[in-house]
């Protein structure tokens, strides 16, 4: 599923003048292919091993994609951030 979605989460990042990081482009597919809000832990446990995301680059990758209006916050009712 990572795979499928990773040619258009790049071309979105670059698309909005950003750099697009293994990172940013891991997540974003991530996002994508789900299709629904999701939590920060569910984004690592989706992630691949093999890549090695840290959680400081997670949490900078999903402000930076807010800030570019790719992704947003959703708080929900056991107040954690869905993205």
């Amino acid at each position: 599923m990572f795979n499928e979605f990773h040619t258009t989460a790049e071309e979105l990042i670059r698309h909005s003048g950003g750099r697009a990081t293994a990172g940013r482009i891991g997540i974003l597919a991530i996002l994508l292919a789900e299709q629904q809000a999701i939590t920060h832990r569910e984004i690592e446990q989706r992630y691949p091993e093999a890549l090695q995301l840290d959680r400081v680059t997670l949490y900078r990758a999903l402000e930076w994609l807010a800030g570019k209006n790719l992704i947003h916050k959703v708080t929900s009712d056991d107040r954690a951030w869905r993205y």
